[in-house]
C-alpha cells in the first residue's frame, strides 16, 4: 500500500482505534495518555501520513510528514531521525505498530517515537532532548542509549551495554527501572569525549549535542 496523507484529526482517530485493539493493557493505557500531537501545533499546518504494511529503507529515514503512522514493521539500514521533519523544528511523531530495526535513532526535542513491537538498534539511540518521548512495547536492544532526563518506557526485555538515563518497565509494580550495564564514565570513554570536559554526568549531553550538530552522530 502506498503512503496516504490525511488530516490531523483523521490520523489521531486511526491511532485511537489501533491503541484500543492492543492486547497489552499497560501499553494501551500509556499510549492513551500520551499527547502524540504537540499542543503548540496548529491543525491546518500539520502534515499527517499513514502506511499499511512493512516499510524497508535502504539508507537513512526522516519521515515526510510531521505525524507518521506505520502499520507494520519498519526496517532502516541507516539512521531514523525525527529532526527537521517537513521543515519543522521538533514536535514530530513516528508511531510504528510493529517492530523497528535501524542503524541509529535520533529523536528530536518535543518529538515522540512509539514502537509497539521490538526496537532493535545497531549503533545508538539518542533521545535526550527536552520533552522527547520514546516508548517500546516489546524488547529494546541497543549498544548505546542516551536519554538524559527523558525516561524511556519499555514493555519487554532490555539488552543495553552503555547508557545515560532511566528505563521504566511498563506495568511493573512500583515503577521499576532498568539501568545500563555500565555507567556514564564508561559511556564517556566509549564515545571518546574529552576527559577534561566530561568530568560530571551532567556534562555528557551538552558534549554529545555539540558532536551531533557537527557530525550528525554521537560516535567519535
Amino acid at each position: 500500500m502506498a503512503w496516504q496523507r490525511m488530516p490531523m484529526e483523521t490520523w489521531q482517530n486511526k491511532i485511537a482505534v489501533l491503541v484500543e485493539a492492543l492486547p497489552d493493557a499497560a501499553l494501551a493505557d500509556l499510549l492513551s495518555q500520551i499527547e502524540l500531537v504537540s499542543p503548540v501545533l496548529e491543525p491546518d499546518d500539520v502534515s499527517a501520513g499513514r502506511h499499511r504494511g512493512d516499510v524497508v529503507i535502504a539508507g537513512d529515514y526522516t519521515p515526510l510528514t510531521l505525524l507518521t503512522l506505520i502499520e507494520g514493521d519498519l526496517s532502516v539500514a541507516g539512521q531514523v531521525s525525527t529532526q527537521e521533519v517537513d521543515g519543522n523544528d521538533g514536535h514530530a511523531a513516528l508511531v510504528v505498530f510493529g517492530s523497528l530495526r535501524c542503524g541509529s535513532l535520533l529523536n528530536d526535542w518535543g518529538s515522540r517515537v512509539v514502537v509497539t513491537g521490538d526496537l532493535i538498534v545497531g549503533d545508538w539511540i539518542y533521545t535526550a532532548r527536552e520533552e522527547s518521548v520514546l516508548v517500546v512495547g516489546g524488547d529494546l536492544r541497543a549498544p548505546v542509549l542516551v536519554s538524559g532526563e527523558s525516561a524511556v518506557e519499555v514493555g519487554g526485555s532490555v539488552d543495553l551495554e552503555q547508557g545515560l538515563g532511566v528505563i521504566r518497565r511498563l506495568g511493573a509494580p512500583g515503577g521499576a527501572t532498568v539501568t545500563p550495564r555500565y555507567g556514564w564514565h564508561a559511556l564517556a570513554a566509549l564515545l571518546a569525549l574529552d576527559p577534561a570536559r566530561a568530568t560530571e554526568e551532567e556534562e555528557i549531553v551538552p558534549l554529545l549535542e555539540d558532536r551531533l550538530y557537527r557530525t550528525g552522530s554521537i560516535l567519535p
